[in-house]
């Protein structure tokens, strides 16, 4: 009575299990689902009340295997979403999600960093200011 309704749904052509993505990225589930976070993949989709499966897009098998490559050169996971976006087009970013904020010691570490850097640019160009003034006062002193 019951083998029609207990019977797992088959799964789209359009869609892999997340054993299938995993496979490809040499990842378990838990760094994948960061990828996702970070905006390197698209999320999956629940099969919504049929277990604990759930469905990735097709394109997900190449983005992780781009995603892996790259990971083994040695990037981080934000160095590696602008060259998702050159290698695949812009057209990617309506598959994949925006990266979530920073959040917590990382979001205080990222404002540090950029506070530096803005000052540090700011010390540069005075110093440049200060010794095109100081050229100018021996050049005007020479003549």
């Amino acid at each position: 009575m019951f083998e029609k309704t207990w019977a797992p749904k088959p799964i789209p052509e359009t869609y892999v299990l997340t054993a299938a993505v995993e496979e490809v990225a040499g990842v378990d589930k838990k760094s994948l689902l960061e990828w996702v976070s970070n905006g390197l993949l698209p999320p999956p989709l629940s099969t919504r009340g049929r277990g604990i499966v759930s469905k990735w897009p097709v394109i997900s098998l190449e983005l992780a295997k781009f995603v892996r490559e790259y990971r083994e050169k040695g990037f981080a996971l934000l160095e590696i979403r602008p060259m998702l976006v050159r290698a695949f087009g812009p057209r990617i970013l309506k598959v994949v999600k925006e990266p979530r904020p920073l959040r917590g010691k990382a979001r205080v570490a990222a404002d540090a960093a950029d506070a530096a850097a803005k000052t540090g640019t700011r010390k540069v160009a005075a110093k440049k200011t200060a010794v095109k003034k100081a050229v100018a006062k021996k050049a005007s002193r020479a003549s």
